[in-house]
């Protein structure tokens, strides 16, 4: 069987059942590749130590709870618990206001690194809610527009 590599922009189109199972797949098998984002940390251990709490909310699949535990104590990443994902049915960033709108803060820090689910969820969650997008080599504060 042949087998043609997919872009980010093909996957994202795919049904979501078998785009989460690549997810998945990849997530299984490329973790231990994975680097964190350090700066990110260090703001997460700012914010811990002047009494935010830390709910790291991850679209990865419950499946992938346990190695993403491990992830996030290998890196010392503070966290206080962890949301992750059991309805697979629904869009990610449906999903995260979901939460979001459920979840008992007044205040919410969210750090995201898609800017469509920032732009989603600032747009459909009524709580105060500041947003920065996550990059590779930056955090920048995002707005609602």
């Amino acid at each position: 069987m042949l087998r043609k590599k997919l872009t980010k922009d093909e996957i994202r189109k795919l049904p979501r059942e078998l785009k989460s199972k690549i997810y998945d797949k990849a997530f299984n098998e490329f973790y231990y590749k994975a680097t964190p984002n350090f700066r990110l940390i260090e703001i997460l251990k700012k914010y811990r130590e002047i009494g935010y709490k830390i709910i790291i909310l991850t679209a990865r699949s419950e499946n992938n709870r346990k190695i993403t535990e491990e992830l996030l104590i290998k890196y010392k990443v503070p966290y206080d618990g962890i949301i992750t994902r059991s309805d697979l049915s629904i869009k990610d960033e449906e999903w995260k206001s979901r939460i979001i709108r459920s979840y008992p803060a007044k205040e919410i820090i969210l750090f995201e690194d898609k800017i469509d689910n920032i732009e989603y969820i600032l747009k459909n969650v009524n709580k105060q809610v500041k947003a920065y997008l996550v990059l590779e080599e930056d955090i920048k504060e995002a707005t609602k527009e």
